[in-house]
């Protein structure tokens, strides 16, 4: 029988998988004494910030709009990337990966570059510290988060406007999180978007049901795992590239096709392209696998969400 994406997509448990991987992963990080220290030493520095009267003290806490070495290899195409970088999954005891597997939130990129777990400075990472102190921020204190947010947007776009001015300036804002931005009005029931029109958005998501078609500068490119291979023809269909992780290391050499086995018997075959080279998405070519190579604890995954050389 041919593949339908809508009666075999929608027979697939596929949210009871996700619930189940969810709750897994829940009760990993809650347990978890290393993820246990940092979301006390985060408490802490929120407690230090904050004023008597309920106000924040932004100079005692890390910037919202940062970098981190992917974004900044877009620079050799003349576009400076920023990001938001949250705790993903529940490293700081709330959920911003509503759509993560077991693989990806167990391997996730947050433990890669500056976020490896043996970065300790004094006993302490202040990488992931920070991490979750964005995310409990972003959680318990949104609307002078969403002040701060706007007043370092504006800044470093007029800072990259001036010193740079033949450059695009992009922010990825689910740098390790999957937040539906398009969903959320932050200032006069308007969308960073639309607050920020002159800036290049763009983002990963494991959200297939992300309807962006109306918003010209936000772009999406739909995340592989291990439980949503069966969703890869709608991805396409809606326009997005599929970026997967494969098992090969960053100085690998990266193939320029892929077949995917999406369901038994029922395969994609696409031109692929490598990923690793910058991170600005926005930028590739449509109707293409991004192939990006192991991070972090990834060359270890055993639950499929690491995809093979074929």
């Amino acid at each position: 029988m041919p593949f339908d994406i809508n009666r075999d997509v929608l027979n697939l448990d596929y949210r009871e998988e996700l619930k189940k991987d969810n709750a897994l992963l829940k009760d990993h990080f809650n347990i978890d004494p290393e993820v246990l220290k940092i979301r006390k030493l985060a408490r802490k520095k929120i407690k230090k910030a904050l004023r008597k009267n309920g106000t924040l003290d932004w100079s005692k806490l890390p910037s919202i709009i940062t970098n981190n070495p992917k974004l900044i290899k877009s620079g050799k195409y003349n576009i400076i990337s920023d990001g938001i970088m949250f705790a993903p999954s529940y490293w700081s005891g709330y959920n911003l990966c509503a759509f993560a597997t077991n693989g990806c939130g167990m391997h996730c990129l947050t433990t890669s570059g500056h976020g490896q777990m043996h970065m300790m400075n004094n006993g302490s990472h202040h990488v992931h510290i920070a991490r979750v102190t964005r995310s409990i921020l972003y959680m318990e204190y949104r609307p002078q988060f969403f002040d701060k947010l706007l007043r370092e947007i504006a800044n470093r776009s007029k800072n990259v406007a001036t010193n740079y001015p033949e450059a695009i300036y992009s922010i990825r804002p689910n740098t390790t999180s999957d937040i539906r931005w398009e969903k959320i009005k932050i200032k006069d029931g308007k969308t960073l978007f639309e607050l920020f029109p002159e800036i290049q958005w763009y983002d990963y998501t494991k959200d297939i049901n992300r309807d962006i078609s109306h918003i010209k500068n936000y772009h999406l490119t739909f995340s592989l795992s291990e439980k949503n291979k069966m969703l890869v023809p709608l991805a396409f269909k809606k326009g997005m590239n599929v970026a997967m992780v494969l098992r090969v290391k960053p100085e690998d050499i990266k193939p320029d096709t892929y077949t995917l086995e999406i369901l038994k018997g029922h395969s994609i075959t696409k031109e692929a392209i490598n990923g690793d080279l910058h991170d600005a998405r926005f930028i590739d070519p449509e109707n293409k696998f991004v192939v990006l190579s192991c991070k972090g604890s990834a060359f270890g995954d055993t639950s499929g969400f690491v995809q093979e050389l074929n």
